[in-house]
């Protein structure tokens, strides 16, 4: 899901670019001008219909995008939970690692399946799970 709408994201900007572009809206400084007049149907019909139909292909392709990235995530945090449970663990989840990024101090170096409960804490690089 995920790659689909990343494609009909990228599709869409691709037909909004053409459409903006050959109606003269290469010049940066023309192109909400052109926006404007494509929008009101001043360079046909077809030009008009064809924004309408990127800007459908954007906003599907972004939703989608983002519901495939939280499928992929939903998944990835079922895996952990499972792999915790099977190694004798009540329970896993993900949160930031306790190490520190080796050249940016402030951020975590990965995102961690954390494993708590009944023995001692756990964590361990969620991006070897392969849900």
């Amino acid at each position: 899901m995920l790659f689909v709408g990343a494609a009909f994201f990228m599709l869409g900007v691709l037909v909004f670019m053409v459409v903006i572009f050959s109606s003269g809206g290469v010049a940066k400084s023309q192109q909400f001008r052109v926006l404007g007049e494509v929008s009101r149907g001043q360079h046909g019909a077809g030009k008009r219909l064809g924004l309408g139909i990127a800007v459908l292909l954007i906003v599907v392709g972004a939703c989608g995008a983002f519901a495939g990235t939280a499928q992929k995530d939903a998944a990835r945090r079922t895996a952990c939970d499972a792999k915790c449970k099977t190694d004798g663990f009540e329970q896993g989840k993900l949160g930031p690692s306790t190490e520190r990024h080796p050249q940016q101090p402030n951020k975590h170096r990965f995102v961690a399946c954390i494993c708590s409960g009944g023995k001692d804490t756990v964590e361990f690089d969620s991006g070897l799970l392969n849900p």
